[in-house]
């Protein structure tokens, strides 16, 4: 009789259980831990944004705290950064920030007409000739314009340059920072220049714009919102919306004004224009005003006329308008703004000063 092998039998069997233990044990630990390294990838990426979501949604911007600067002689006012100190070289004032190297110059001076024609192109060739970058240029309002440009020398310094102005005075906001140095700059630079306020004393109206010829020195103001141009001796501007047109001129030589006659008058002023009709003419010393009207397509159009003989000049304002779309305030307004000019000291930089010239009767007063 042959023994039954129960000894080998019964070992193999049992490391064949031994063996499908480990593997699935070994199984069960390769899955556990790719589960476990998915995981932890998958919290690192959530947690990067994370991290970034809730630092950009906690951080608060923080307002610089100010206190405010106000100008003894002229009477603006600015909000300046607690961080920034003032100083006053030749009586002129600085305010500074250490930290970024920027910088504010205050200056103020008399005002001079030509401040009004300023253009990209202007301060373009003024920023060129001075050895800097232009940059741009954008006329805020009609009192305020802003230029940036550039210093590129071994460091490179960043210019903005803000100027207000009424008609008696004009202030500069000079700003100076380091162009490494800019972004950390800028919002204080901001809240100086967006606090500037200024109650004017001889403010230029609301709703009015000022432009000046060189030629008879003479200034004149505007509705802002017409077009406006100017040639060697004259200034026009047009409300292209209801037609209206302006031209202010200067002709070399005195009139006498009071020696005109209605004849005179009516031929200065007509165009050969149909049903023409001058309806008023007045003349006082070196002004006279008259007005006239004639029909066009069966709308009676008017024509203002303001006359100005001073110096070695004669001014002529003259309005056209249609019935019904200009006011006597408006052109009370505009004969109000004008001015000339006896001279202009050619000063450097905004130092350049100009006075009014005397009327006839102001000169007879001094004597």
């Amino acid at each position: 009789m042959r023994r039954k092998k129960i000894g080998r039998a019964g070992s193999y069997t049992v490391w064949i259980i031994v063996a499908t233990i480990i593997f699935v044990g070994a199984l069960i630990f390769t899955i556990a831990t790719s589960k476990t390294s998915e995981t932890r990838m998958a919290y690192a990426g959530d947690s990067s944004d994370t991290v970034s979501v809730d630092a950009g949604a906690d951080e608060a911007e923080e307002e610089p705290t100010t206190y405010t600067y106000t100008d003894a002689t002229y009477g603006f006012s600015l909000e300046i950064p607690d961080t920034w100190r003032q100083l006053t070289k030749e009586d002129t004032v600085y305010f500074m920030d250490q930290e970024s190297g920027a910088s504010v110059k205050i200056t103020e001076c008399g005002y001079y007409p030509s401040v009004n024609n300023e253009t990209g192109d202007s301060i373009s060739e003024k920023v060129i000739a001075d050895g800097k970058t232009f940059v741009s240029f954008n006329r805020v309002g009609p009192a305020h314009y802003e230029a940036i440009y550039q210093d590129m020398g071994n460091t490179t310094y960043d210019y903005l340059d803000e100027v207000f102005w009424d008609r008696s005075d004009i202030v500069t906001l000079q700003c100076v920072v380091p162009d490494a140095d800019y972004d950390d700059a800028s919002d204080d630079l901001t809240t100086i220049v967006t606090s500037f306020v200024w109650e004017r004393d001889s403010s230029i109206p609301n709703g009015y714009i000022l432009y000046y010829s060189s030629y008879g020195a003479f200034e004149v103001g505007v509705p802002s919102s017409w077009s406006a141009g100017a040639g060697e001796d004259y200034i026009i501007a047009q409300d292209t919306e209801l037609g209206t047109t302006f031209m202010a001129q200067a002709a070399e030589g005195s009139t006498d004004l009071e020696a005109l006659t209605t004849v005179d008058i009516t031929s200065m002023i007509n165009a050969g224009q149909s049903n023409f009709m001058l309806q008023s003419f007045t003349a006082d010393g070196n002004e006279a005003v008259a007005r006239a009207r004639y029909l066009s397509d069966d709308t009676w159009i008017y024509i203002d006329m303001y006359l100005v003989s001073r110096g070695s000049y004669t001014y002529t304002l003259e309005i056209e308008y249609a019935d019904g779309v200009f006011s006597d305030e408006d052109w009370t307004v505009m004969k109000g703004l004008f001015r000339e000019f006896l001279s202009i000291d050619e000063g450097e930089g905004n130092e350049s000063e100009v006075s009014e010239t005397e009327t006839d009767q102001e000169k007879e007063g001094e004597s």
